[in-house]
C-alpha cells in the first residue's frame, strides 16, 4: 500500500474511532475470523469488512445504509466513513442493525473451506449453485480432482464463473455499476447487497455482455424477429425505476404504436428492472441495457455519445427515437451517424424551473438546442406544441392509455368518499398541498377521506412519523404503491392532481377519467386539455388548494355527481385519447419522416442476407466440406463472406466466386462483421476457431452465430478441456450447434450445450458425381 493510501486509511481510522460508532469488542465477537487472523478490527473493516457487508457495531448497519442510499453504493464508498463525513450533516438516516432483516453474518457464510463445502453451499449459495450444471459447463471441473463445490469455492468465485443457469456473473456486472466497482465476486455481491437493493439475478443465456471502450452494456434478443422488409427504429428510454410511472408506461405505448405502424423496434433501457425489462423484451426485436445519464451541460457526454454511436452502428437502424428531451446525447449520435432522429417531448420547458436548473440552460436555449439536434419533434399536448412552435418538423400526438384496462366500477361509500393523490410522492407532486387540503376539510367535510398512493419516499416517511405523533389530520391514509395503475385508481373515488410544475400532459388524470373518476386539478400546464371544468372534474387556480374545498363538499353531498362526472370523463378518454387514435397519429407522423421512396430503397438493400463464414484456413484444396458448404449457401441466394486466420495455399483459387479476408485478432473480425453488415456468422470447428475468435467477435458485434462441431475439436482430450463448448452453447447469441450424429449430440449435452440448440446434420455426398461407378466431376 502506497503512502497516500496509508494516510487515507489512518485518517479514516481516526475518524471512525472518534465517532463512537465502531465497537471493537462487538466486531470481534460477531466475526471471529478477524481475531483469528490477528488483524486490527478497524483496519479490517476499512480494508475488507465494509465491502463484505459486515457492520461496525449494533448501532450502525452499513448494509442498510448502502441499500438506502444508492449514490453511496454506486460510488463504492465506505458507508460508515460517508455517514460520519457527509451523511450526518446531510440529514441522512442512521440505521442500526435491526433496521432491516439482512443476511446474518454474511461473511461467515462465505468463510468457505473452513466450514466445509456442504455447509458453505447450504448457508451461502442459497440455491444459486447447481453442481451438475457447473460440472457439465466447465470441462476443467469434470477433469479435475476437486468436487464441483470445492472448485467453485476455491477457483470459480475468483474467476467469476457462473454458479448455475440462474445467475450470469458477467451480465450482472455489466448491468450494475456498484458490482463492477466492488472487489466481491458477482454472486457474493448479489447475495449480500443486490437482493436487498432489489437487483435482479440475470439468468445465463438471456443477456450478452459487451462493451465499447470502457462502457459496458448488455444485449438481449427480443420476442420478435427483425423483418428485413421493414424500417428499424432504435427507441431510447429515459428511465426505468424500481417503481413504474408514466415515463416507463409511455415508452411501451410508443413501442405498441410503432409495431402497429409496421416498424421493427430495438429498445435501449438505462436500467434493469426484471418485470419491466421482460415486458419490453417481448415486444421488440432486441434490447440493450446500458448506463447513460440525463442531459446536463456541466457533465461530459463523450462516453454517452460513444455508446449510442456504437449501438447505432452495430444495429444498422434507420432512425433513433428518444423518449423525452433529456436524451440529448442520443440525438447527437444519430446526427453523427447520418440517421434520422426523433425526440418525443414530454416536458413543458418554458414553465419548468426544475428542468432548466437541472440541464443548466435557460428554457429558450433548451428549446433551441433540441430543435437543432433533432430532425423531427413529437410533442404530447397543445401546451407543449406552443412551447416548441408550429413548424413543419413538429407534430402533436397526444399520449394514450389502454382505456379497457380502466373499465372499473367506482364503489362509493356515502359515509366516506375517498379523494386520492396518486404519484411518485416527491415534493413537486404537491403532496403537501394535498395534506393541507385534508387538514382544512377535516372539520368542514367529515365525509371526505384523503389517501396518498405511491412509494414510501422520504417525504412519506416524514408524514408517517407525524401520523404516529398525532400531528397529522386523522382523515389522511397511506395506500402504498401499486404496480398496476388500475389497482391504484380502484382505491379512490376522486383523483386529485396538485403538481407544482406544469404537467406536459397528465397521464394520471387520463387514467382516472378512463376509470370513471372525477378529477380535481390545478388549472396549469396541459391538464385543461384533458379535464373539462364542471363536466369531468374541476380546475382550480394554480397552488390555490383551498379553492378545492367547495368541490370536495359538493361531491360528498351528491354521490350521483361523482358518477355523472366520471362517465363524462370516461367518454372523453375513449373518444380523444384511445390507443387506436394514438397509433394512427404515430403512423401518419412516420409516413412523413419516411417517404415511399425511402421505404422502397431500404427494402431493396436488405433483401439479401449476408452470412459470415469463419474457418482457420481458407481456401484449402482438401477442405471439400467447407468449399461445398459455401458453394451451396451461395447457390441458395445468400451473400457469403469468408474470414480466416491464415491462407496457406496462395496459389489455390476456389472454382466459384467468393469474397474472403484474413483477420489478425478478435477486434478486427468484430469490426469487419459490422462493416460487411453480416446478418449471421457460422464457424467451422470449435477450438480455437469459435472459442478464441468467432464467439468473442460475435459478442462484440452482437451478431448471432452457429457452428459445426466435428471430431478433434471436441473429442481430443486437450480440446475437450479448452473448447468451452458448454459456455458457448449457452450464449444468447448462439443459435445452433450442428453435429454429425446422435453420438455427437449426446456427448455435447453432457458438456452443457442446450439440447434445443443441437441439430444433427450428417455428412453427405452428391451421388450424381459417381454415376456408373466413375467420378463425373470434382468439387
Amino acid at each position: 500500500m502506497n503512502s497516500k493510501l496509508l494516510y487515507k486509511e489512518w485518517s479514516e481510522a481516526r475518524l471512525i474511532h472518534r465517532s463512537k460508532l465502531f465497537d471493537r469488542q462487538w466486531y470481534e465477537a460477531q466475526y471471529p475470523d478477524v481475531k483469528l487472523a490477528g488483524e486490527h478490527p478497524v483496519r479490517h473493516y476499512l480494508r475488507h469488512g465494509a465491502e463484505e457487508g459486515r457492520d461496525p457495531s449494533p448501532h450502525f448497519s452499513g448494509l442498510a445504509y448502502l441499500v438506502l442510499y444508492e449514490d453511496v453504493r454506486v460510488a463504492g464508498l465506505n458507508p460508515l466513513v460517508h455517514y460520519i463525513k457527509y451523511g450526518k450533516s446531510e440529514g441522512r438516516a442512521l440505521p442500526n442493525c435491526s433496521y432491516m432483516q439482512s443476511p446474518s453474518s454474511p461473511v461467515t457464510k462465505i468463510a468457505l473451506e473452513d466450514e466445509g463445502v456442504e455447509s458453505a453451499n447450504s448457508q451461502y449459495l442459497e440455491g444459486y449453485f447447481d453442481p451438475e450444471w457447473y460440472q457439465a459447463t466447465y470441462a476443467d471441473v469434470r477433469m479435475g480432482e476437486l468436487t464441483a463445490y470445492e472448485h467453485f469455492l476455491q477457483v470459480g468465485l475468483k474467476e467469476q464463473r457462473n454458479p448455475s443457469a440462474r445467475f450470469d456473473s458477467r451480465a450482472y456486472k455489466a448491468i450494475y455499476a456498484d458490482a463492477r466497482k466492488s472487489s466481491l465476486p458477482p454472486i457474493r455481491h448479489y447475495l449480500i447487497y443486490g437482493r436487498l437493493a432489489d437487483y435482479s439475478a440475470p439468468p445465463v443465456g438471456e443477456y450478452t455482455p459487451s462493451h465499447i471502450d470502457d462502457i459496458p452494456y448488455v444485449w438481449a434478443e427480443g420476442g420478435l424477429t427483425r423483418d428485413i422488409n421493414k424500417k428499424t427504429i432504435l427507441l431510447v428510454a429515459h428511465t426505468v425505476g424500481k417503481f413504474l410511472f408514466g415515463g416507463e408506461r409511455s415508452f411501451i405505448d410508443i413501442i405498441d404504436g410503432l409495431l402497429a405502424a409496421g416498424y421493427n423496434v430495438i429498445a435501449v433501457l438505462p436500467r434493469y428492472n426484471q418485470e419491466y425489462t421482460n415486458a419490453v423484451q417481448k415486444k421488440v426485436c432486441g434490447l440493450f441495457i446500458a448506463e447513460y445519464s440525463w442531459w446536463k451541460i456541466s457533465v461530459n457526454n463523450d462516453k454517452a455519445i460513444a455508446l449510442f454511436s456504437h449501438l447505432i452502428r452495430i444495429t444498422r437502424v434507420d432512425s433513433v427515437h428518444v423518449n423525452t428531451i433529456m436524451l440529448h446525447d442520443a440525438l447527437i449520435s444519430a446526427r453523427m451517424a447520418g440517421v434520422k432522429s426523433v425526440v418525443h417531448v414530454r416536458e413543458l420547458v418554458s414553465e419548468d424551473s426544475w428542468l432548466s436548473a437541472s440541464i443548466g440552460l435557460s428554457p429558450a436555449d433548451i428549446i433551441s438546442e433540441i430543435k437543432s439536434a433533432a430532425d423531427w419533434i413529437v410533442v404530447n399536448s397543445d401546451a407543449t406544441h406552443r412551447c416548441f412552435g408550429f413548424d413543419e418538423k413538429t407534430f402533436r400526438i397526444y399520449n394514450t392509455i389502454d382505456t379497457d384496462r380502466f373499465n372499473i366500477e367506482n364503489n362509493i361509500n356515502e359515509k366516506q368518499v375517498i379523494f386520492g393523490i396518486i404519484s411518485s410522492n416527491i415534493p413537486k407532486k404537491g403532496i403537501q398541498d394535498f395534506v393541507a387540503l385534508a387538514s382544512k376539510c377535516a372539520d368542514l367535510e367529515p365525509r371526505a377521506c384523503f389517501t396518498i398512493i405511491g412509494p414510501d419516499t422520504e417525504l412519506i416517511k416524514e408524514l408517517r412519523a407525524k401520523e404516529i405523533q398525532g400531528v397529522l389530520p386523522r382523515n389522511i391514509r397511506f395506500g402504498g404503491y401499486y404496480t398496476n395503475p388500475a389497482d391504484a385508481i380502484k382505491q379512490v373515488n376522486v383523483v386529485v392532481i396538485f403538481s407544482h410544475f406544469a404537467e406536459s400532459f397528465g397521464r394520471t388524470a387520463l387514467e382516472g377519467m378512463a376509470a370513471g373518476r372525477p378529477i380535481i386539478a390545478y388549472d396549469h400546464g396541459a391538464l385543461p386539455e384533458l379535464i373539462e371544468h364542471k363536466v369531468s372534474g374541476y380546475l382550480i387556480p394554480f397552488k390555490h388548494y383551498s379553492d378545492a374545498i367547495p368541490y370536495v363538499q359538493a361531491l360528498c353531498s351528491n354521490l350521483q355527481l361523482i358518477k355523472t362526472m366520471g362517465n363524462e370523463g370516461r367518454c372523453i378518454a375513449k373518444e380523444k385519447f384511445s390507443q387506436s387514435n394514438y397509433n394512427i397519429a404515430l403512423e401518419s407522423f412516420y409516413n412523413k419522416v419516411y417517404s415511399k421512396r425511402d421505404s422502397l430503397s431500404n427494402c431493396e438493400s436488405l433483401q439479401r442476407i449476408t452470412v459470415a463464414y469463419f474457418c482457420w484456413h481458407f481456401p484449402v484444396p482438401s477442405e471439400t466440406f467447407v468449399l461445398n458448404e459455401i458453394r451451396e449457401l451461395s447457390r441458395q441466394g445468400y451473400h457469403v463472406v469468408v474470414f480466416c486466420r491464415q491462407s496457406p495455399y496462395p496459389d489455390f483459387k476456389p472454382d466459384f466466386p467468393v469474397e474472403w479476408y484474413r483477420v489478425e485478432d478478435v477486434e478486427q473480425l468484430a469490426s469487419l462483421l459490422i462493416e460487411k453488415k453480416c446478418s449471421v456468422a457460422h464457424g467451422h470447428f470449435v477450438y480455437p476457431t469459435v472459442t478464441d475468435f468467432l464467439w468473442p467477435a460475435c459478442e462484440q458485434a452482437l451478431i448471432p452465430f452457429t457452428f459445426i462441431a466435428h471430431a478433434q475439436d471436441i473429442f481430443k482430450y486437450d480440446n475437450d478441456f479448452k473448447n468451452r463448448i458448454g459456455e458457448i452453447g449457452q450464449s444468447a447469441l448462439c443459435r445452433a450447434v450442428f453435429v454429425l450424429s446422435q453420438f455427437h449430440r449426446d456427448y455435447l449435452i453432457q458438456r452443457g450445450v442446450p439440447e434445443n440448440k443441437i441439430i444433427i446434420n450428417p455428412n453427405a455426398v452428391d451421388v450424381s458425381d459417381f454415376e456408373n461407378g466413375h467420378l463425373q466431376k470434382v468439387k
